[in-house]
């Protein structure tokens, strides 16, 4: 067990961006144990004030599906609209204590590839799902398309 763990820390930089503060406190706790430089939001727009304010790019989004005043989708074309170049190549997962069919009922605006975390999860299921994310030089099977949840 300690080998596999061993095999899920990183040193790369996270955002987590929700606005339950046990969510993003417990998310940071985990991913700063296991070497990653995590930041933290409680909402898009507080999001999109750091990751533009940061230097060094930020590697992973780590996104709540349902918040007040925007949402996560949303969130996420903000975020590419406005990102510098540090940051260009920044991945997402979006989460949600809802299933990753309830996104249907979002809007989206563009072919956004994504991977789903559903809530709850153990420290482990998140280490494993960041460590993923960020490996993952190719569309998987496992990851989404938000243009395929598309209602119009």
């Amino acid at each position: 067990m300690v080998n596999v763990l061993q095999n899920l820390r990183g040193t790369e930089s996270i955002l987590i961006v929700d606005d339950e503060s046990l969510v993003r406190n417990v998310c940071t706790a985990v991913l700063t144990n296991a070497g990653y430089r995590v930041f933290s939001a409680e909402g898009g727009d507080l999001a999109l004030q750091m990751i533009n304010a940061m230097p060094r790019p930020v590697h992973l989004a780590l996104i709540d599906v349902r918040m007040p005043r925007m949402n996560g989708p949303d969130l996420i074309v903000a975020l590419l609209d406005s990102l510098d170049p540090p940051h260009q190549d920044l991945r997402f997962i979006l989460m949600s204590g809802y299933s990753d069919t309830d996104l249907g009922n979002l809007p989206d605006r563009r072919h956004i590839e994504y991977s789903f975390l559903q809530k709850p999860f153990t420290a482990s299921v998140l280490l494993e799902a960041v460590r993923r994310e960020l490996d993952n030089t190719h569309r998987q099977p496992d990851r989404h398309d938000l243009s395929r949840h598309s209602h119009t």
